[in-house]
């Protein structure tokens, strides 16, 4: 490690803030104009939905991939693939004459998946070790703030400029930050031992594209139609083929030794569970205050029902900068544990006072700064567990299995409002609203009680030599 100094951490946090941001934002900036460009594009519901899917399963298939280079041939070269690949994703969607085509932007924009783990790598490798919890917060947290601050966002800029524009703003940040960052981050260490497995490679993008395919298009298709319940059998197979081509290989892509390390493995499953509760009430929230007054709702706009959200997006922010220093104190496995207990309080408040709109905005700070701190948390409690060289890797592995509980998550919200829709408008009785904030209010119990059982990293030492049997078989005796 290099021990940056002090001006040149902060030049390469701003890099890494401004990554982070981008992809985050460029997340979730479609999906309140999804309507909108439906119309521009002249396409259906079902079309315009893949403008989401592509981006998630690019991303899915990017993340632990790219990140497994970068542990390899060195972090940053992969951070400005992945930053390029944002930037002219942005770019053919911004262009695009037709939905095919946009279609294909949005998936080159998802390779950029890989920049967070990426990221991560760099912090820890670069940045003085008090310096690195705290940081990884505030980056983690950023993946909840962009997206929030994207669904406020993205209508006033249809509206004022044009759909176009939701790709061409973040072309030029995303132009400028790879500028700065190809000058100021380091080049880092290179762990040049170990080869990529391609065929485990392929395998784990078979079984997450199946699994996302199968979430995200369940609800059209139907969950028991032919097509979703072969490609949930087609991911159980793609799993398993995996997980064996894992376990023989040399140099597995995703070590499994590392997957089932007690911290790794509770930290991942709590990951699943919290990813469930942690964009639904976001969703939830703008579904029903922009429902008609008649309906029960606050008849709220894209702009007003933004407003209801912006205190997550500042209650997440304020949160993340404060899970390094309180986890250096506290422990993160408790800090995770209080994250759980602040969301099932926010949205008690949901069950509680629907109705009352300054309970829906305290309830949207308190489950944004509980999703702020699960999210520092969860990312360093892995980081933390695992090697060095094995950092990108484990962190995008998170990430996924945290997208993956996400999917669940929105799609199983998305069934009981739809389930509930009522007259000729097809619009979910309040009482539909109850039913998800009491689902995830459960979710957020059951992740609360997850987190519980991960070990105190504190008590449970590990140590590089520990974890020997993580490393690729070739470095034993390196």
């Amino acid at each position: 490690m290099k021990g940056l100094t002090d001006p040149s951490v902060r030049l390469v946090l701003l890099v890494v803030v401004l990554s982070a941001l981008g992809y985050s934002l460029l997340q979730s900036l479609v999906m309140p104009v999804l309507p909108t460009l439906q119309a521009e594009l002249g396409t259906t519901t079902t079309g315009v939905s893949w403008l989401m899917t592509a981006y998630l399963l690019a991303a899915a298939v990017a993340t632990p991939v790219l990140g497994k280079l970068g542990d390899i041939h060195g972090k940053k070269g992969y951070l400005l693939v992945s930053l390029g690949a944002l930037c002219a994703g942005s770019v053919v969607a911004a262009l695009a004459p037709n939905l095919t085509i946009m279609i294909i932007g949005r998936g080159i924009q998802g390779l950029g998946g890989a920049v967070f783990p990426l990221c991560y790598g760099i912090m820890r490798d670069e940045f003085p070790p008090q310096r690195v919890a705290g940081s990884i917060g505030i980056v983690s947290a950023l993946l909840g703030v962009g997206s929030g601050v994207g669904l406020l966002v993205a209508g006033p800029v249809v509206s004022t400029l044009g759909y176009h524009w939701l790709f061409w703003l973040p072309a030029l940040v995303i132009a400028v930050v790879i500028v700065i960052a190809a000058r100021v981050v380091p080049t880092g260490p290179r762990h040049g031992y170990g080869r990529v497995s391609w065929a485990s490679a392929v395998l784990l993008s078979a079984w997450l594209v199946t699994l996302l395919l199968g979430i995200s298009q369940g609800p059209t298709l139907g969950w028991t139609s032919p097509a979703t319940v072969s490609l949930f059998a087609a991911t159980a197979v793609f799993f398993l083929g995996w997980i064996r081509t894992e376990l023989r290989s040399a140099h597995p892509l995703v070590s499994i030794t590392m997957m089932r390390l007690p911290i790794v493995a509770r930290t991942n499953l709590t990951a699943l569970v919290f990813g469930a509760g942690m964009m639904a009430p976001n969703i939830l929230l703008l579904q029903y205050v922009q429902l008609p007054v008649s309906s029960g709702g606050y008849g709220a706009g894209i702009l007003g029902a933004g407003l209801f959200i912006l205190p997550s997006a500042v209650g997440m922010l304020i949160a993340g900068a404060l899970a390094g220093p309180l986890a250096s104190r506290f422990g993160s496995r408790n800090l995770l544990v209080t994250a759980g207990i602040l969301s099932v309080v926010g949205e008690l408040l949901v069950l509680v006072w629907l109705r009352e709109p300054a309970a829906l905005s305290l309830s949207s700070a308190i489950v944004g700064a509980g999703t702020g701190l699960a999210f520092g948390s969860l990312s360093n409690l892995v980081i933390a567990a695992v090697p060095r060289d094995q950092t990108s890797v484990a962190a995008g592995m998170n990430t996924n299995i945290r997208v993956i509980g996400s999917a669940v998550g929105t799609s199983v919200i998305a069934a009981i409002l739809t389930a509930g829709t009522v007259g000729a408008a097809g619009l979910p009785p309040v009482s539909a609203f109850v039913v998800g904030a009491a689902v995830i209010t459960l979710l957020f119990v059951a992740a609360t009680v997850a987190a519980a059982t991960i070990p105190d990293p504190r008590r449970h030492v590990t140590t590089n030599h520990a974890i020997d049997t993580v490393r690729e078989p070739s470095m034993a005796g390196s």
